[in-house]
């Protein structure tokens, strides 16, 4: 998939540049042109709705799927988690189980599970 396949589903499209265009957000009551298409020299296509709209919304509005943003057998521009956000979830997710335990809640068998698996995953013991 490329740029193209994007820009061709949306609606008063013009060029502004070397690959770069724009057209309405299929994604909200557009009635001025505030979406800006541009397609970088990897292949890599980037899209910015200046009335807020986030790029999965525009592309899921016309039918598309994250693929149509990245060039293919470019997986080093897939999104990546980061591992440090990863271990902060962890660690929130022990943290609620200790307050509800703390507060004297009952702590379920999904949620315990859970918790054990965030330990796991943080390298801590249960």
């Amino acid at each position: 998939m490329s740029a193209k396949d994007l820009i061709d589903r949306l609606e008063y499209v013009r060029c502004t540049g070397d690959s770069k265009w724009q057209a309405r957000c299929p994604a909200h009551a557009d009635r001025d042109p505030s979406l800006s298409v541009s397609e970088l020299s990897d292949g890599r296509v980037l899209v910015k709705c200046f009335g807020g709209c986030g790029a999965l919304d525009v592309i899921t509005a016309v039918g598309l799927t994250w693929e149509v943003l990245f060039p293919p057998n470019q997986e080093r521009y897939r999104p990546v988690h980061s591992r440090r956000k990863d271990a902060e979830h962890e660690r929130m997710v022990i943290a609620i189980c200790d307050a509800d335990r703390a507060a004297g809640k009952r702590i379920s068998k999904a949620d315990k599970a859970r918790e054990l698996e965030a330990w796991k995953r943080i390298g801590g013991a249960a």
